[in-house]
């Protein structure tokens, strides 16, 4: 099997409070990208992980953290089998950049398992299974645009706030979401950004004020914000044209980031 895992985009995000538990109630509008990691999946006589990609680098070297494996081994021991599968992963996305790659990956694993070995969990039930892995899980085994509430279990269908033509960029930080949010307490909001935790993330990586501070030069660019608790910072445009050139534009200024032009899937 050849599976996407597209990138995931936080549209809005909003902190509502800290949970006994320890984690944030969180209110995000989040929608998926065309832009992604590749998964390749096959029945094999003994378990195989190959990592490869541009961004291979960034999952961790202790195979007990990648949530990958971590996927696979939640699955078997949820329906009661051994996975002898061959896994590839073409890493295309960062790791820590607020687009959600690990999680994506994550989600794939888990409904490709599901199909190979037929055990027919529902969407539902796989979610719920994604909530063990991590918070963004399991808006990634839904997909499409939904409001994610809760720490991020609680998913509904929901309408596009902005859509467009989005301009991603990732000024080069891996931005940890306990710090951010650990920074969240300490700082104010930032009114101008539909992202509650821009002021928090930049206060642990000033690199992404650098990054939003020059995507507010874009004067054609209809909304700016950041995904997730950071660090990609994005700019929507209208116009592919305005797109491409604010693209040009920035690669040119810092030929160090990561640079790319996105469209939200269906």
């Amino acid at each position: 099997m050849q599976i996407f895992a597209p990138a995931k985009i936080n549209l809005t995000f909003e902190v509502k409070g800290q949970r006994s538990d320890g984690f944030h109630e969180i209110e995000s509008v989040t929608s998926f990208l065309d832009i992604g990691d590749g998964l390749e999946i096959n029945l094999s006589e003994c378990f195989d992980y190959k990592k490869e990609g541009q961004y291979a680098h960034h999952l961790p070297d202790d195979i007990n953290e990648d949530l990958v494996i971590k996927a696979v081994r939640l699955f078997e021991d949820t329906v009661n089998i051994e996975a002898s599968v061959s896994l590839r992963l073409v890493k295309n996305i960062p790791a820590g950049s607020g687009l959600g790659s690990g999680s994506s990956d994550a989600a794939a694993v888990l409904k490709a398992l599901n199909t190979l070995y037929d055990t027919r969990l529902s969407i539902s039930q796989l979610c719920d299974l994604g909530a063990e892995l991590g918070s963004d899980v399991p808006v990634c085994v839904h997909g499409g645009t939904v409001m994610m509430s809760g720490r991020g279990e609680v998913l509904k269908n929901s309408a596009l706030p902005y859509n467009g033509y989005f301009l991603l960029v990732w000024p080069g930080v891996q931005s940890a979401t306990k710090d951010v949010f650990e920074a969240y307490h300490k700082v104010s909001k930032r009114p101008e950004f539909s992202n509650d935790l821009t002021a928090a993330a930049i206060s642990v990586n000033p690199e992404i004020g650098v990054c939003l501070s020059f995507l507010q030069k874009f004067k054609t660019a209809k909304h700016i914000d950041m995904t997730g608790s950071g660090s990609t910072c994005f700019a929507v445009f209208e116009d592919e044209a305005h797109v491409k050139t604010a693209m040009e534009y920035t690669q040119n200024k810092f030929p160090a980031w990561w640079v790319r032009i996105a469209k939200i899937i269906d």
